[in-house]
């Protein structure tokens, strides 16, 4: 996922406002590893987590976060 550029390579250039997803699961594991780090990449620290909202919250994500991109 380009999230993990975003969070760990280019965050003086971008900022990951929220995460997207049919299957909360898989964005439950993408905050895990943005909070704990990842194993395989050590180069990758720890950071904060993105809020997470369902497909159907989508138009909610939009309105509270104002990404300038999607």
């Amino acid at each position: 996922m380009y999230s993990d550029a975003i969070k760990h390579k280019y965050p003086e250039y971008c900022q990951l406002a929220g995460l997207c997803d049919t299957n909360r699961h898989r964005m439950d594991i993408r905050n895990k590893r943005f909070t704990e780090g990842d194993a395989h990449f050590p180069e990758y620290k720890p950071v904060s987590p993105v809020k997470t909202y369902t497909a159907d919250q989508f138009d909610l994500m939009l309105e509270e976060q104002k990404p300038d991109t999607v």
